[in-house]
């Protein structure tokens, strides 16, 4: 049975940290290490770790000594990890019964496969479910693999960044079960980004290598009453600010194209908010890029005259 590292960076998780660590600790697949990294929390969350480590010694407590940020977490935990397979889980997301054993089955399978990612499901504050198979839910997703929605089955995806860029990034930060050495060969998360600083790292990890997408839901993803996503234009400028990432990547000249055309819509998208928010001076500096990068996108035209006159 193959040693998985199951990292989770931590920051003032107290209140929902039991719940993370004893859905690890219920998994049916019992050889792991469970890694858990502090940022320095204030709450009590540490305390709570610490309480878990002397019931069980799959446990282990790691402390940054300056704030790093998720990502950095996440990077010490990397550091650390020990297993033949690594995957992550936030410290108030829950990981469902059978996760590690349901995606590392499918290693023996389909040989060369180092990356097994599952689907996912939403929950709340309280832990209920609101939404399940966030991926196997969505048409155009189940189209583009070829899935038969009512006959689910695991699907080889050869090329995940021509896949992430036409159709949809199906690689979330609980999903996926990666071999060591793969890891190592994609690197550190970015520790700059604001957003998205995962799904750089699976634009990265899956340039070189397939993965395989199994139709499980392997972990519950919380969403927040007052979660930082909720912020459009936050969340744009991420978007903008990841393809601008990507862009600069040597690695990925091959998809500059289609690249720029995502990130003049993710600017034309984030003039039209800006606009309707009566910030016409940023509103439109940012329509005049997205018609910089495609002088065809009609909407950015329209935002920036719009803008030019004060419209909102």
């Amino acid at each position: 049975m193959d040693l998985i590292s199951v990292i989770m960076p931590n920051f003032n998780g107290q209140k929902y940290i039991r719940e993370a660590i004893e859905s690890v600790l219920h998994q049916d697949h019992s050889r792991f290490e469970l890694i858990v990294v502090d940022d320095g929390s204030t709450d009590e969350s540490v305390r709570i770790i610490k309480e878990y480590m002397r019931q069980d010694t799959r446990v282990r407590l790691f402390m940054n000594h300056r704030s790093k940020g998720v990502s950095g977490a996440r990077n010490t935990g990397i550091e650390k990890a020990s297993g033949e397979w690594i995957c992550f889980l936030d410290s108030d997301d829950i990981m469902v019964d059978g996760s590690l054993s349901v995606r590392l089955s499918q290693v023996a399978m389909y040989k060369g496969i180092n990356i097994v990612s599952g689907d996912l499901q939403y929950c709340d504050d309280k832990s209920r479910i609101t939404s399940g198979g966030f991926y196997i839910s969505k048409a155009n997703i189940t189209s583009a693999m070829g899935i038969d929605i009512n006959h689910p089955t695991p699907v080889i995806i050869e090329n995940g960044v021509e896949f992430f860029l036409s159709c949809a990034a199906i690689i979330f930060t609980g999903t996926p079960v990666i071999r060591h050495s793969v890891v190592e060969r994609t690197g550190f998360f970015c520790e700059n980004m604001a957003y998205f600083e995962d799904l750089s790292y699976w634009f990265r990890m899956i340039l070189k290598e397939k993965f395989l997408f199994i139709p499980d839901i392997v972990f519950s993803y919380r969403q927040h009453q007052n979660s930082v996503s909720s912020d459009r234009e936050a969340v744009l400028s991420g978007h903008v600010n990841l393809y601008r990432y990507l862009a600069n990547l040597p690695e990925f000249s091959r998809y500059q194209r289609i690249i720029r055309k995502k990130m003049a819509v993710q600017l034309g998208t984030l003039a039209y908010f800006q606009r309707k928010n009566k910030k016409f001076n940023v509103a439109r500096q940012n329509a005049l890029k997205a018609i910089i990068l495609n002088p065809y996108q009609v909407p950015s035209w329209k935002n920036y005259f719009a803008a030019m006159l004060n419209r909102g």
